[in-house]
């Protein structure tokens, strides 16, 4: 007779027993987080030049840009997609408003959807 100790053998997840040598279904997998600042300004001084979020717990991120009459400036999926203010044919877009909404697929295909407003500045 052998004897196992059941519990969460996924070190991703959030009640992770090291100790377990059988895994007994009880895993639950870390919810992402998402945080997304309200300004950045694009002007090459190396600081603050590109509009990205912080997320914890993801697996993929896709984010979407749009100015305020719905028009794409930015569009990326990854694991850190990131827009640098320019339009897609690489001119510096207008000082303003503009929206962002976001998709973070998570460990066990989590979804975190959200969505903002930024400015730019520069």
């Amino acid at each position: 007779i052998t004897f196992g100790i059941c519990g969460c053998t996924d070190p991703i997840a959030i009640n992770y027993d090291p100790t377990a040598t059988v895994d007994d279904g009880s895993c639950i997998p870390p919810t992402p987080t998402v945080i997304a600042p309200n300004v950045f300004s694009p002007n090459s001084d190396g600081s603050n030049d590109e509009f990205f979020l912080t997320t914890t717990n993801a697996i993929e991120v896709e984010l979407i840009i749009t100015n305020r009459w719905g028009n794409v400036m930015y569009s990326g999926k990854g694991l850190n997609p990131s827009w640098n203010g320019k339009t897609e044919n690489g001119n510096d877009s207008n000082e303003g408003s503009y929206f962002y909404k976001y998709i973070v697929t998570g460990y066990a295909n989590m979804i975190l959807e959200g969505h903002g407003f930024l400015q730019l500045t520069r």
